[in-house]
This record gives structure tokens, C-alpha cells and sequence, in this order.
């Protein structure tokens, strides 16, 4: 485990006091904490920032990473947050780098893809609306 935090400039923050381990990386923040059956149960943070402090992780929303699975062992969730981080990178550049070989890469895939399409979407309608803006005269051509 430790070598995924100094390959993967990963910084951690245990807080004693609710027994929870934050993680920060460069590009997210997430927190780890045992369940009931002494499982570790894995957390994203829902809107970060890079470069944020961990007292302000501390007090952001975080939500349940579903795809995860509670495990006995804190590796297999890090080199998880590990491989998150590497898609997320691969889809900043382009989605379609993204590799397709299980079922969850396929998954992984058509969101990233409906995602980019929604975002093409909403640019168009926003140089739209600045040409109707300009011209008033288009936006008498326009559909509503």
C-alpha cells in the first residue's frame, strides 16, 4: 500500500476522533472508513477541488462509490482509487482512449460517452443563444 502512495502522490489524513481516513489525490478526495463487519467502505467526494485541505475535505458531501465493494484489505481500495483517477485523466484528454475489455470498462465507456455528448450539446445551445443575442433577427428563426 505504501508504494501506491508515493508512486501515486496519494496524501492521507487519519482523524482519530471518527476513525475515517481521507485521501487526496490529484485529482479527488476520498475518505475510507470500517463498517459494522469490519469491512472498509469506500467514499468519493462529490465536488473537489485540487489542492483543497483536509480540513475543508473533512466537511464536504461525499457519496457511497457503489461499484466497490466493502473489503477486508485497504489495497484493493486504493489501487481502485488509483485506476479511478487514471480514467479520469484518460477521459479529461479523450473518452474514447478509454479501455473497453470487461464488461465494466464497457460500462465505464458509455457514460463517458453520453457525458461528452450532453457537454457537446449545451455548447451548441450556448453559441446559439449568443448569435440570438447579437442578431435578434435570428432568433425569429429559431426553434423553441
Amino acid at each position: 500500500m505504501k508504494i501506491y502512495i508515493t508512486e501515486y502522490d496519494i496524501h492521507t489524513y487519519y482523524d482519530r476522533k471518527t476513525k475515517i481516513l481521507y485521501l487526496r489525490t490529484g485529482i479527488g478526495a476520498w475518505k475510507i472508513r470500517k463498517n459494522r463487519y469490519d469491512e472498509y467502505h469506500l467514499y468519493h467526494m462529490n465536488h473537489y477541488t485540487p489542492g483543497m485541505d483536509f480540513d475543508r475535505i473533512m466537511t464536504a458531501g461525499f457519496h457511497d462509490q457503489r461499484d466497490v465493494k466493502p473489503t477486508v484489505t485497504l489495497e484493493n481500495l486504493i489501487r481502485y482509487l488509483v485506476e479511478h483517477d487514471k480514467a479520469k485523466q484518460i477521459i479529461a484528454d479523450d473518452y474514447r482512449k478509454l479501455p473497453q475489455k470487461t464488461r465494466r470498462e464497457r460500462k465505464y465507456y458509455r457514460q463517458a460517452k453520453k457525458r461528452e455528448q450532453i457537454k457537446s450539446i449545451q455548447r451548441v445551445d450556448r453559441i446559439f443563444a449568443k448569435l440570438e443575442k447579437k442578431d435578434l433577427e435570428l432568433k425569429q428563426h429559431s426553434i423553441k
